[in-house]
């Protein structure tokens, strides 16, 4: 069984999609891609990513739809693992280790929605000071 299949994506191919449903964890190879987001109506370049970064994995393990649109920068070899072998990785840690990893993606997720909320309130790019002048200070409004 080939558990981390060879992916080649060319430059400006879109690798999947904001609220795609998950098909697996990639791990980079060689190349860059980048990742957005869209907060209200414009998307944000939330990172950078390249060789050696790993990306997809909050969509498999919470199973909730891609949380961000990934592009290839440049052409781009990953390794993709499967929903599946992934699970079954999983199934296979140490109990404690599993829930760990499952609570921390939980938390990322819960932070990513919490960011999103902020950045549709104070607007993206994030507000200058001048911008900030007679608003009330973002700590008062969690």
């Amino acid at each position: 069984m080939n558990i981390m299949p060879n992916v080649n994506f060319k430059k400006g191919e879109v690798i999947f999609r904001e609220g795609d449903q998950a098909d697996g964890i990639y791990y980079i190879c060689s190349g860059r891609v980048k990742v957005t987001r869209t907060v209200g109506e414009q998307p944000m370049t939330l990172a950078e990513l390249e060789e050696g970064d790993i990306f997809g994995e909050l969509a498999i393990i919470d199973r909730r739809p891609r949380a961000a649109t990934i592009v290839a920068l440049e052409d781009t070899w990953v390794y993709k693992f499967s929903g599946q072998v992934f699970e079954k990785k999983l199934e296979e840690m140490d109990q404690l280790m599993r829930t760990m990893i499952v609570t921390l993606v939980l938390t990322i997720r819960n932070m990513n929605i919490k960011q999103e909320k902020l950045l549709e309130k104070w607007g993206y790019p994030r507000p200058d000071d001048e911008q900030l002048a007679g608003r009330p200070s973002i700590q008062s409004n969690i």
